[in-house]
């Protein structure tokens, strides 16, 4: 006797390669929207180490994330601070007439002169 409601083998495995391939799809297009979420939301600026670890080693949802992120201080910037025009200070042109620097091409010449090579002057 056969059962109606009966699928073949081949019928069964076929469907549950295409569920877990679509799952699988569904997972992925999941994780890069969450870690897009976390590295690309304004909480995230100037607190970008911190974001990559939520985003990255930890399982942690967008929106707890970017709480997180938002109680976190801000970074402070590592970029070199320009000093203000009236702050700068105008250095010296090498080799100038009046200038206190010593002349290095003479003092190449001399160098070179006393290990024997050939200078032109």
């Amino acid at each position: 006797m056969s059962n109606p409601e009966t699928i073949l083998r081949a019928d069964h495995e076929t469907a549950v390669t295409a569920a877990r391939n679509e799952g699988v799809t569904q997972g992925r297009a999941a994780a890069v929207e969450r870690v897009r979420g976390i590295l690309t939301s304004a909480e995230a600026k100037g607190r970008e180490p911190q974001a990559l670890v939520f985003a990255l080693d930890s399982d942690m949802s967008v929106e707890v994330a970017i709480k997180a992120l938002a109680a976190s201080p801000v970074a402070a910037s590592s970029a070199p601070k320009t000093p203000a025009l009236a702050d700068r200070q105008i250095a010296p042109v090498p080799n100038a007439p009046g200038s206190e620097q010593q002349d290095t091409r003479g003092m190449w010449n001399r160098s070179l002169k006393r290990a024997g090579a050939n200078v032109a002057n």
